[in-house]
C-alpha cells in the first residue's frame, strides 16, 4: 500500500441547518447567528503541492429581502517550495 495520493484528492459537503434542532444548543446557535436557510458548503483538495480548503456559508439573512450572498474562508498550505528549500539547506555541509 502506498503512502501517496499522486494526483491528489478533492473532497466537497453541502448541508443545511436541520428543520428541529431539538435540545442542541449549537445547531439553534448557528440557525439565530447565520439565519434558518442558509447553506453550509466545505470543499478543497490536498496533493503534494500541499492543501487547501475553502468554507462558507450562503444566503446569510441581514435585514427583510438583504442578505450575504456567501461569506467564505480559505485556507491554502503550500508545501512545494519548503521542500525543496528546506531539504537542499539541510544537505549542505
Amino acid at each position: 500500500m502506498t503512502k501517496e495520493v499522486p494526483d491528489g484528492l478533492f473532497f466537497a459537503a453541502v448541508t443545511k441547518f436541520a428543520a428541529n434542532c431539538g435540545n442542541n444548543s449549537h445547531c439553534k446557535f448557528c440557525k439565530i447567528l447565520m439565519g434558518k436557510d442558509s447553506w453550509l458548503k466545505f470543499h478543497g483538495g490536498v496533493n503534494k503541492a500541499g492543501v487547501n480548503v475553502k468554507a462558507g456559508v450562503y444566503g446569510i439573512p441581514i435585514k427583510g429581502d438583504l442578505k450575504f450572498n456567501k461569506v467564505e474562508l480559505f485556507v491554502e498550505v503550500s508545501t512545494s517550495s519548503c521542500q525543496e528549500t528546506c531539504y537542499t539547506k539541510r544537505q549542505e555541509p
